[in-house]
């Protein structure tokens, strides 16, 4: 992009998130922002929590006994045994008050990728050799907490 055009990407960013508002070209400290880089215009992280969607059967997960030793029991799967899949990059949002959801405490809708193919610092194991992309749905509470 043109110094311009990240001048003018400062400027809508600023204007649009009170949170960027460092970011405002004339308040800047004269170093050009890409505002849209993850380590300089992210939300600030306020709560965290790690899913694992019940709609995943058990036989397509790492046990949670080998969570942390992955390339030992990666070393022993084999093509005749399930692909392995793995919850991504989810896109929470509050229920919007127009939707029809019957659940008390819903207030949060996530999607998330579920996939076999990962980039967690060891080896990407062929599973099927087959791309595996999903789409995975949870109904959270306002802790974050599936509830459905």
């Amino acid at each position: 992009p043109t110094e311009a055009a990240l001048i003018e990407g400062q400027a809508f960013v600023a204007n649009e998130n009170d949170l960027c508002k460092a970011c405002a070209p004339e308040t800047c400290t004269g170093k050009i922002h890409y505002p849209y880089r993850f380590d300089e215009g992210q939300p600030l992280v306020l709560n965290a929590k790690t899913h694992d969607l019940p709609s995943i059967p058990k036989n397509y997960r790492i046990p949670k006994e080998f969570l942390f030793m992955t390339e030992t029991y990666f070393k022993f799967w084999t093509q005749d045994r399930p692909p392995v899949f793995f919850t991504y990059n989810p896109s929470i949002i509050p229920v919007p008050p127009t939707a029809d959801i019957d659940i008390p405490g819903a207030t949060y809708i996530a999607a998330y990728r579920v996939s076999p193919w990962h980039n967690c610092g060891f080896h990407t194991y062929n599973f099927h050799a087959k791309l595996w992309n999903l789409m995975g749905l949870a109904i959270l509470d306002e802790n974050l907490d599936i509830i459905e």
